[in-house]
């Protein structure tokens, strides 16, 4: 269990320096990508670290190893964070690790969604409706902040070099 919320949260800093980096190049408005993430990683943290616990505590295991092994679960994410960072703006230039860090950073997001929703879709009648809809929503959502004016992801051609004029002109006597 510690392995795989590990990996999870390991994602959810890269997740977190990839949303980050990729705001920092678009226009201030569009700036909320990194702070969602954050509130996303933030909001279900405590509850990744009680299921450890809990399952450590009813396995026997000491407080003192159970505070160990959530201290070691709690440096993942800025582990994860910090490594991508440094990665993403030494390693690659134009931009490609972190258009990998994104994908792979939704492309986790996306299963781990579906992992808890699909079940629940196939299994409850009475809910099918209402979670399927919450699905269809969500993909609008995300296709239509894909959409806002000014996001682009074509890559930015640099203004052509206005001509500057000599400081001093050649006066002639």
């Amino acid at each position: 269990m510690l392995l795989g919320l590990g990996l999870h949260t390991l994602m959810d800093g890269v997740a977190l320096a990839a949303s980050v980096t990729a705001e920092s190049h678009h226009n201030p408005w569009l700036g909320l990508a990194g702070l969602g993430t954050f509130l996303a990683v933030v909001l279900h943290k405590p509850l990744d670290a009680f299921a450890i616990t809990s399952v450590m505590k009813k396995g026997g295991w000491t407080p003192t190893q159970q505070s160990l092994v959530n201290l070691t679960f709690s440096l993942a994410c800025p582990l994860g964070a910090i490594a991508f960072y440094i990665g993403a703006n030494q390693l690659s230039t134009d931009g490609t690790l972190l258009g990998w860090g994104l994908a792979i950073s939704a492309g986790f997001f996306i299963c781990i969604s579906l992992s808890d929703l699909l079940p629940e879709v196939a299994f409850h009648d009475h809910d099918r409706f209402k979670l399927t809809a919450a699905l269809l929503i969500g993909v609008a959502l995300a296709v239509g902040i894909e959409s806002l004016p000014g996001h682009s992801h074509n890559p930015a051609v640099p203004p052509a070099k206005a001509e500057i004029p000599p400081l001093i002109e050649n006066v002639q006597p």
